[in-house]
């Protein structure tokens, strides 16, 4: 995977054994995102990124930012950087529907 986001996550952590296109290296065509049946569940999930709230599991009432960022980083991967469908019988994630 191409963003910056996944190199800052797993940069030397683990060999990189995804097998989807690289978006970054070949987008799909805007017009092609919007047409596409998961476009709308990949804006959802970008919107509630955005307005991400970190809930504090320990109930201690504190986060520090670098909690609430590892749960925002969390979310971001599992909702839509994991999600994989299909275009043009080719593998993306999920983020590759996000409008530019």
């Amino acid at each position: 995977m191409g963003s910056a986001l996944y190199q800052n996550l797993f940069r030397g952590k683990k060999k990189d054994t995804d097998t989807r296109e690289n978006w970054s290296e070949n987008p799909i065509p805007e017009k092609d995102k919007v047409n596409h049946p998961q476009y709308a569940k990949a804006m959802s999930m970008i919107k509630k990124y955005n307005n991400f709230e970190a809930k504090d599991d320990g109930g201690l009432g504190s986060m520090t930012q670098s909690q609430k960022n590892a749960q925002k980083n969390k979310f971001f991967k599992d909702s839509i950087q994991t999600p994989s469908i299909t275009y043009n019988n080719q593998s993306y994630s999920l983020q590759s529907l996000i409008s530019d």
